[in-house]
């Protein structure tokens, strides 16, 4: 994923939630979550009793949708043809939700980044001397190498030397 793709993302991550936690279904959620901890500062072992028993009943719920679903499949009432249209029907109805309330990809898209993008050129004005603060410390350097195996340069001067005698 591109950095700006990840910054379009994140952005309207953020939106969403902001919409949500400023909305009256967000703020309800808010409010649920602090009564809840309050009540549990109030009386830990209570709440923790309360869980537990939303929690089984949870669990209870989960396996008698389960058996309802297995006596559908067994008994032909519910095909993968079925379950696939169920999917796409919810799915059409989210986006059709979604589409609503904050508008088109192209339309959210649009305004995330009208909200990221400056409206004005974002100049900085550097002065790169009075930024640079150079250290005076003695360079480091490596000790020499070469490919060429010791000598050789002398042997070719020497070779050069008698060739021209």
């Amino acid at each position: 994923m591109g950095k700006l793709s990840s910054l379009l993302l994140g952005a309207a991550t953020g939106a969403a939630a902001a919409l949500f936690v400023q909305s009256k279904k967000g703020q309800k959620v808010a409010q649920q979550a602090k009564d809840w901890y309050a009540d549990y500062q109030a009386d830990p072992e209570a709440t923790k009793e309360k869980v537990s028993q939303a929690a089984a009943d949870l669990g209870q719920n989960v396996a008698q949708r389960y058996d309802e679903f297995k006596s559908g499949v067994q008994s032909g009432d519910i095909t993968v043809q079925s379950v696939m249209d169920d999917v796409k029907a919810f799915s059409e109805k989210q986006v059709e939700t979604l589409t609503e309330k904050f508008g088109t990809k192209e339309e959210v898209v649009a305004k995330v980044k009208k909200a990221v993008t400056p409206e004005e050129e974002i100049i900085i004005d550097m002065d790169e001397e009075a930024d640079i603060v150079e250290e005076e410390k003695p360079l480091k350097t490596l000790p020499k190498v070469s490919a060429v195996p010791a000598g050789y340069y002398e042997e070719k001067e020497a070779e050069a030397e008698k060739e021209e005698e």
